[in-house]
């Protein structure tokens, strides 16, 4: 049984790297651990269940072998997508930790802004917070994004995105995943990855059928996850003022659109009740009150 981090720091290590050495070998062990440690020694606290990053450690090499990992977080708002994300890829990728503003977008434009300034095959990662531009992908440039997509894999990076459905994600990235975290609440995570080595493929079957089913498919798949307990802190908690203001800042600018656009149409329809045009007509009036949206 491995002790718990905050009861016995050094005695947590000990158990994890036993807990390695009997299930796998001595050389993986040393490994892993090796790895774990970079990420989390020097803080003096563990962000992410062992477990479940003795299974993001298999993504890590993944990554080397075969390049880009494409990752989605699902779930209802609140259950801690983002803050997942955060630990997952900081796990992959240290570097993010002094990066984050630059490595975590709102946009689908900014995020490839950001990844074109990743170097290749050098396992970074980057993912997009929910981003909010629709982007349709039989338009321009919703085809020269699937290009990038189609070929993402030659960067050699870790890609993520939140949503709180799949029908949030466009299609030319959801067919990418490769890993699919879903949050039914807080406090937990159910992994869904493929498994060659034991033909389990529930990615293949939840691209096929969770635009018809929804959650519902993945409760009825539970068994084919891997469920580990998550966390409410990140390493990247110390920049997460500054990106928290970027959020705030976007949401704002959103909300302003909306009231500069409802208050032009106001303006619209006030001068068509002033003109000549109108003034023996009260129901086009009417007609156009009704039609009008007002945001208190």
């Amino acid at each position: 049984m491995v002790r718990r981090f905050n009861s016995n720091w050094m005695g947590y290590w000990i158990d994890v790297y036993t807990y390695m050495k009997y299930k796998y070998s001595e050389k993986s062990a040393q490994k892993f651990i090796s790895h774990f440690w970079d990420r989390y020694g020097h803080l003096g606290v563990v962000h992410i269940n062992f477990k479940f990053a003795i299974m993001l450690y298999d993504e890590y090499l993944a990554c080397k072998r075969m390049g880009t990992r494409f990752y989605a977080a699902i779930g209802i708002g609140g259950a801690g997508k983002t803050t997942l994300l955060k630990n997952v890829m900081y796990f992959l990728d240290e570097t993010i930790e002094n990066n984050s503003k630059n490595r975590i977008s709102v946009s689908m434009i900014e995020y490839l802004k950001q990844i074109k300034q990743l170097p290749k095959s050098k396992g970074y990662a980057a993912f997009m917070d929910e981003p909010d531009d629709a982007i349709s992908g039989i338009s321009k440039i919703g085809k020269d994004i699937r290009k990038v997509y189609g070929k993402g894999r030659q960067h050699g990076i870790f890609s993520g995105i939140c949503a709180t459905d799949v029908t949030d994600i466009p299609p030319f990235i959801w067919k990418k995943i490769h890993v699919l975290f879903f949050l039914p609440t807080w406090g937990q995570v159910w992994v869904f990855s493929n498994n060659p080595k034991q033909l389990r493929f529930p990615i293949q079957r939840i691209k096929q059928d969770i635009m018809k089913y929804g959650y519902d498919l993945l409760v009825s798949m539970r068994s084919q996850a891997n469920i580990f307990p998550t966390y409410k802190h990140t390493a990247l908690d110390s920049e997460i003022d500054e990106y928290e203001r970027t959020k705030w800042l976007d949401y704002q600018n959103d909300l302003d659109k909306v009231l500069m656009v409802n208050h032009q149409e106001e303006e619209k329809v006030e001068k068509k009740i002033n003109s000549n045009k109108w003034k023996n007509d009260p129901s086009k009036i009417i007609s156009s009150a009704n039609n009008l949206v007002i945001y208190k």
